[in-house]
């Protein structure tokens, strides 16, 4: 949950634990305007009661994308020598896409990733009959090989390591 308070005559904010962030902030007085379950309403609505209020909303979007990158890619992804408030604030475009978009693009991202992964890790296989050890066909990967004869990759791997003897009547090696 999300809670927007106010400070009177100080600011208005947003936490999930606002009582905890106005203490930390040397403050002890504060009601809550609005709870949200969603970040990017709560954000949105934060901006909006700041303007109706006359407090300056750069603070909540340094805040919230400062929340939002850090949550996603770490201190340790940050530039050295650079402030982080000072890279946050040159992030371009973190508040153009909805989170459906981000959620997307992540996808997106994590996909190409898994591949150039898999790529590189590689290796042809080929496929031999187990009664007769002739040699049925030759194959770009474990997964290929598993896949032509209805076999899991995992069994397929353990005849190629020496754990099975065979699978399916095939047994496999690497080309």
């Amino acid at each position: 949950m999300y809670y927007i308070y106010h400070i009177p005559g100080i600011k208005i904010g947003c936490s999930t634990n606002a009582k905890r962030r106005v203490n930390d902030q040397g403050y002890s007085n504060f009601e809550i305007l609005e709870e949200h379950n969603d970040i990017e309403l709560a954000a949105k609505r934060e901006i909006e009661l700041q303007k109706e209020y006359g407090y300056q909303e750069d603070n909540v979007k340094t805040n919230y994308v400062q929340h939002y990158e850090f949550g996603k890619i770490g201190r340790a992804n940050m530039t050295p020598g650079k402030g982080a408030k000072t890279q946050i604030r040159n992030k371009i475009g973190m508040f153009a896409y909805t989170k459906e978009e981000r959620l997307a693009l992540n996808t997106k991202t994590n996909i190409i990733r898994a591949r150039i992964s898999a790529e590189k890790r590689r290796r042809p296989v080929s496929a031999f009959d187990f009664k007769t050890g002739k040699h049925i066909a030759d194959f770009p990967s474990i997964k290929d090989a598993a896949i032509k004869f209805n076999a899991s990759t995992g069994n397929v791997g353990s005849v190629i390591n020496g754990r099975r003897n065979h699978t399916k009547g095939y047994t496999f090696k690497y080309a």
